[in-house]
Order: C-alpha cells, then sequence, then structure tokens
C-alpha cells in the first residue's frame, strides 16, 4: 500500500466502522429464555388471557353499547378504559406469541420503535383515563346536585379527547428522539417487548437524555394522575362515611372500591418499573412485573368493573 494513502485509510476506517456498526435493520428479543416444554406452556397460558382480555373488554364495550341506561359519563369512560386495555394488549403480546411459538425472536428496527411508542402512549392515556374517572366519582358523590350540569357530553368528550391526546402528544417527543437514535452495540434485547429502558442500553450514541426526559414524563404522569386520584378519593371516603342513607354509603363504597382496585393494580407495577429507579440486574424483574401489567391486569379489569354491578349482571 502506498505510503500516501496509509493516513487516509486510517482516517476512514473509523468512520466506515461506525456506519456499518449502526446498520440495524432488526432487533433479537431474549423473551422469557425458557426450556422447549415451559414454552408450550407459557404459549397456552398466554395466549387464554389474551383471548380473556379480548372478550372480557369487547363484552364490556358491547353492553355498554347496547344499553342506553348505560349512555353515562361513568360508563363512557369505563369503555374508554376498555378500548385502551385491547389496543395496549394487542400492540404487544400477538408478537410475544408468534416469538415463542415459532422461536423467530426478530423484530424490524422500525416495528420494535412502533411497538414502544404504542405501548407507552396507549398506557399513558390509560392513567389519564383512569384519574378523570375518579373526578366524574367526585363530582358524582359530593357534589351529586351539579353532576348533570358539569359532566354533560360536551365536557365528557373533551375530558376523552384530551387523555388520548396527551398520551400520545407526550410520547412523541421521546419516541422521535429514539427514531434518531443509532444502535451499534447490540441488537439483543432483554426483555418480551420493545421496552425503553433495555432498548436505550443499545445504543452507541448518548441516551441519557432520552432516560432523563422518559423519567420525567413517566414521573410527571404517574404522579400527577395518582395524585389525582388520592385527592379526589380523600374527598369521596369523607363524604361517604357523612352519609346518613346505608344503602346511599354501601351503594358508592360497591363502585369506588372497584375502581380503587384497578388503580392498585395499575399504578402498582407502572411505578415499579418506570419511576423508581433501578441498576440493571432488575431487568428480570421489571419483566416479571410487565407479565403483572400486560397480561394479568387486563384480565382482571373487567371483572373490576362488572363486580357488585347489577348493569352487567
Amino acid at each position: 500500500m502506498l505510503p500516501s494513502t496509509d493516513p487516509l485509510i486510517r482516517k476512514l476506517r473509523p468512520k466506515i466502522m461506525r456506519q456499518n456498526q449502526s446498520i440495524i435493520f432488526e432487533f433479537i428479543l431474549l423473551g422469557f429464555q425458557e426450556k422447549p416444554e415451559v414454552d408450550v406452556v407459557l404459549f397456552i397460558l398466554f395466549l387464554l388471557l389474551y383471548a380473556s382480555t379480548l372478550v372480557g373488554n369487547f363484552l364490556i364495550l358491547a353492553v355498554i353499547c347496547s344499553n342506553s341506561t348505560l349512555h353515562s359519563p361513568m360508563y363512557f369512560f369505563i369503555a374508554n378504559f376498555s378500548s385502551l386495555e385491547v389496543l395496549l394488549t394487542s400492540s404487544v403480546i400477538p408478537k410475544i406469541l408468534v416469538s415463542i411459538c415459532t422461536t423467530y425472536k426478530a423484530i424490524s428496527y422500525l416495528g420494535c420503535l412502533l411497538q414502544s411508542f404504542f405501548y407507552f402512549s396507549f398506557g399513558s392515556t390509560e392513567l389519564l383515563i383512569m384519574a378523570i374517572m375518579s373526578i366524574d366519582r367526585y363530582i358524582a358523590i359530593c357534589k351529586p346536585l351539579q353532576y348533570s350540569t358539569i359532566m354533560n357530553h360536551y365536557m365528557c368528550a373533551c375530558l376523552g379527547i384530551s387523555c388520548w391526546c396527551t398520551g400520545f402528544i407526550l410520547i412523541l417527543l421521546p419516541a422521535i428522539l429514539m427514531f434518531q437514535m443509532k444502535f451499534c452495540n447490540s441488537n439483543i434485547i432483554n426483555h418480551f417487548f420493545c421496552d425503553s429502558k433495555p432498548l436505550l442500553r443499545l445504543s452507541c450514541t448518548d441516551s441519557s437524555i432520552i432516560a432523563t426526559i422518559n423519567f420525567v414524563i413517566s414521573t410527571v404522569i404517574v404522579l400527577s394522575s395518582l395524585m389525582t386520584v388520592l385527592f379526589t378519593y380523600i374527598h369521596i371516603i369523607v363524604t361517604i362515611v357523612r352519609m346518613s342513607s346505608v344503602t346511599g354509603r354501601q351503594k358508592s363504597f360497591s363502585t369506588c372500591v372497584s375502581h380503587l382496585m384497578l388503580v392498585a393494580l395499575a399504578y402498582g407495577g407502572t411505578i415499579f418499573i418506570y419511576v423508581v429507579p433501578n441498576q440493571r440486574y432488575a431487568l428480570d424483574k421489571n419483566k416479571s412485573v410487565a407479565v403483572l401489567n400486560i397480561f394479568v391486569t387486563p384480565v382482571i379489569s373487567p371483572f373490576i368493573f362488572t363486580l357488585r354491578n347489577k348493569n352487567f349482571s
């Protein structure tokens, strides 16, 4: 090789290597890394849970749509929540089932980033809807005479649209930044879906800014909606305790208990994974909690909504 070209090659080699490294067309999802016989059990279990989620939530939607007596603010927001449960699980579970069944664990670069975007958008919208549901119960129980005036059809539509738009817009910024990232360290994701934390660890560019933005957005969404729920339910409980009618007290408590059960399930796992700082070794724990969020909670929520509810019996 000519001496004059040697420095040029040395200068270009790192650039060429970086370009080659950054070309990642797909990611590999490690999933659960179980034995084949365990995979069969997981596939059947997850398929049954997913089918139960779809059936339960679609039944709720069908009952609400077909029964004119349920065309009220409370059931309007329940219908929104059930729709989100279907969309959230459907953005993740089909790919998980395919990965377990066929052992094809690859997901395209675009598919991975889109899966992450929709999962977090639907999840954020769910938390906001739950906060609105608590406000609806607060007005119904604490300000019953003003309820029909405040929670009219226009207000319900505005609140519902605001939740959906806010959930998607807040996730849009980190999603755009992630689309601009380069991944070259590896294409193996230690998870069963494209979660943001393990995905960011594969970046060969500085991901600290996106990680900080993700943490701030998660904290704002979770804590603001949770504080709204707690604030409204403190007032609700005080109002219920002061009620003179035993029947009215029992009816109000039954409605609130079902909502609080759902809040505990949804917020517990979300706070553990996305708000509480954790270390690298916590990824396996995060996967276990994510199973509860993705597979278990959406199955339980239809039963919680219909629990002691005569309109669904």
